[in-house]
């Protein structure tokens, strides 16, 4: 939502809802945040901190609060 505070060089990091990823794995920085007055929610552009060309799997999730 816009009254969310979501900053460039925030972490990403895991949620550990579904039970097979740990909660408070780091993912991520935010690199941009974009907001507009007509959306109803913000996007926040994320760069992973691992190579993900090195990796045999990957998930993503998209996260409304």
């Amino acid at each position: 939502p816009q009254d969310v505070s979501v900053d460039v060089y925030d972490l990403v990091t895991t949620s550990g809802l579904d039970g097979s990823v740990p909660a408070g794995l780091v993912g991520g920085l935010v690199t941009s945040v974009v907001t507009d007055e007509h959306d109803p929610f913000q996007s926040a552009y994320v760069e992973p901190i691992v190579d993900l060309r090195n990796l045999s799997y990957v998930g993503a999730l998209t996260i409304s609060l």
